[in-house]
């Protein structure tokens, strides 16, 4: 702790290599539907003109380890103050943190001021109506009533519905009924995705394990990192996701993933999610990608290109094998988790992904993707599956030991 223009400051100074490093405040608790304002502000030691992409968090400081979705800031060398806003899905009753993730930084970072508060929560004001067309925006450090933010929501998926389904028609004049359309990755939209694109022909999904992280300036080719993390150590996490994001009765792709060079485990992403996709039965997967341009024979690994990627190039003929030969079978009937139109509203409402909202709101374990096929139904409200009393394999929890299988 340090002082500057007399306020005291904390101060992190990471290192190389340093990991995962964090600047955090925690302690607290936080109640499932109360909006809070998290405040501070930060700076960090850049040259002028220049930023440092930090990711911040909201999150339980005990395991299970989860949290909320919130959005990464740009610090500079300058004070800024940030406030973030959130209204939690679940209950956090141990202890919550709030924190900035600096690992990345190229040299100290500083914040001060920081605090978390409950915010108001507002309808709407005497005299305001749809019609009149005078309803006045939300302030920053405010909140919507349930019934208002409601609204909002729905407003917004039936939104997003009627330009897909535009697109759509649009398409289909200008090719024919046999093209298959889709709309945004799973990932994008919550459950809302649901209600939303329940009008084109099949549902995609991306992942990567390890992604390139760029802590200045996006997309520099001379200026990223990675973890050279390993999928079967903790990147397992993302095939759940990709699992529980499926809804029955609708075909279902994952159109991007890969686990870039010169990550060193690269080679087990394709036979691994080959075996996990056919055994959840997935209609297709697809490497993203084989050449980010028209040098198709250059031989040299570089960035998301397998053209080259050595390490994986061999193993696209096996695990194409494996997917759509019959080699791993599907897995037998499937755990159908219903939803109804309520939960999937609320879902939509606190950004809640569907492998979160299968864990939280319908307490399923989300390892069952493992040892079961598993889907969401577009259902009134219905009795939930119980899968507490199935076992799930020592080597299937959440973070199985390289090797393992399932």
């Amino acid at each position: 702790m340090i002082q500057t223009d007399g306020l005291p400051t904390a101060q992190v100074q990471p290192g190389t290599g340093s990991g995962w490093l964090f600047l955090k405040q925690t302690g607290f608790h936080l109640t499932s539907g109360v909006r809070y304002v998290w405040t501070f502000d930060a700076k960090a030691d850049v040259a002028a003109g220049q930023s440092v992409t930090t990711p911040t968090q909201f999150m339980r400081d005990v395991g299970p380890w989860d949290g909320f979705s919130s959005p990464a800031i740009q610090l500079t060398n300058q004070w800024q103050t940030f406030t973030l806003a959130l209204t939690p899905s679940f209950d956090i009753l141990d202890s919550g943190r709030v924190s900035l993730d600096v690992e990345y930084a190229p040299g100290n970072v500083y914040a001060r001021n920081m605090s978390l508060v409950q915010a108001g929560q507002r309808s709407l004001a005497a005299g305001e109506s749809i019609e009149a067309a005078n309803i006045s925006l939300l302030g920053p450090n405010e909140g919507a009533t349930a019934a208002r933010l409601a609204d909002y929501v729905s407003f917004l998926i039936a939104t997003d519905r009627a330009f897909v389904n535009a697109m759509r028609d649009t398409v289909r004049v200008a090719t024919d009924p046999l093209v298959p359309i889709t709309g945004t990755q799973m990932g994008y939209g919550s459950l809302g995705l649901l209600d939303s694109q329940d009008g084109l022909d099949y549902q995609d999904n991306h992942f990567y394990v390890d992604h390139y992280a760029f802590p200045n300036t996006a997309w520099d080719g001379f200026d990223w990192r990675i973890r050279d993390a390993s999928a079967s150590d903790s990147g397992w996490s993302s095939f759940l996701d990709m699992a529980w994001s499926r809804e029955a009765g609708r075909p279902y792709t994952v159109s991007e993933y890969n686990q870039p060079w010169p990550n060193t485990h690269g080679a087990e992403i394709d036979p691994s999610l080959a075996a996990f996709a056919a055994f959840q039965d997935w209609d297709a997967i697809m490497h993203f990608a084989y050449s980010h341009g028209r040098n198709w024979d250059d031989g040299v690994p570089n960035g998301f290109n397998i053209n080259g990627d050595w390490t994986k190039f061999p193993n696209v003929g096996q695990a194409a094998w494996i997917f759509r030969t019959g080699a791993v079978d599907a897995g037998g009937a499937a755990v159908s988790v219903p939803i109804s139109a309520a939960e999937r509203l609320q879902a939509a409402e606190s950004a809640q992904s569907p492998s979160t909202w299968v864990v939280k709101q319908a307490g399923i374990p989300r390892e069952t993707a493992y040892t079961r096929r598993v889907e969401l139904v577009k259902a009134a409200p219905a009795i939930r599956p119980n899968l507490r009393s199935i076992p799930i394999p020592a080597n299937c929890r959440s973070t199985p030991p390289r090797g393992s299988s399932w």
